[in-house]
């Protein structure tokens, strides 16, 4: 069953962090606005990332770091863990400012329910 994980648009949300439970991963979401106009989403594991890869930068251990919000596709595709962790995809229009869980929405889908867009 796919998850929507909830964010907030508006400027006192530029910079905003979210933890949920992804199937057998609790995970921190840490979310931030560009001056470009994009969003940048970086996860963290929030405990044992289990068989999950992860990568070191300046020394804050990422399961996914610096991912550009994109609708209309696997947003961590490029990671090869689908198996392992399932899908990310942004549903919706092209985030905003304003517009980020208004508009569109980040929707999990855990690995037995892969999907894709044509």
């Amino acid at each position: 069953m796919a998850k929507i994980i909830p964010l907030s648009g508006g400027e006192e949300n530029a910079n905003q962090l979210v933890t949920v439970q992804l199937g057998d991963f609790l995970v921190d979401i840490e979310l931030h606005y560009q001056q470009s106009g994009q969003w940048l989403a970086y996860v963290l594991p929030n405990g044992d990332a289990g068989e999950l890869p992860t990568y070191t930068v300046n020394d804050i251990e990422y399961l996914f770091p610096a991912i550009m919000l994109e609708p209309g596709c696997d947003i961590i595709k490029s990671y090869r863990v689908t198996d392992l962790f399932g899908q990310l995809f942004i549903a919706g229009d092209e985030p905003t400012l304003e517009n980020l869980g208004t508009n569109n929405k980040l929707v999990w889908f855990a690995p037995n329910e892969v999907v894709s867009y044509s």
